[in-house]
């Protein structure tokens, strides 16, 4: 591949934690992903927390930078077509 064809065709990586871990709720917002497209890991300096509770009644995890915390999640590569679903979501 060419860096044109790169240039235009960019990679891009989600990080999820929370309900984006379940492959089944991934499926939902982009169901073109593989069930192997994600892989395990752990960032330093993250914390996950409840950031909002809804008139609804559900409550939105969010994270926040913490010095001595780790956040366990996945990380995904998407196509932009993808990236614009899960920035929706």
């Amino acid at each position: 591949m060419s860096n044109e064809e790169k240039n235009n065709n960019p990679k891009h990586y989600i990080f999820g934690y929370g309900s984006l871990i379940c492959p089944h709720s991934r499926s939902i917002t982009a169901p073109s992903l593989p069930k192997d497209a994600a892989h395990p890991v752990v960032i330093k300096h993250l914390q996950r927390t409840w950031t909002a509770r809804t008139g609804a009644g559900w409550t939105a995890v969010g994270i926040h930078v913490c010095q001595d915390a780790e956040c366990t999640g996945v990380l995904i590569e998407v196509d932009s077509h993808e990236l614009a679903k899960f920035d929706i979501r």
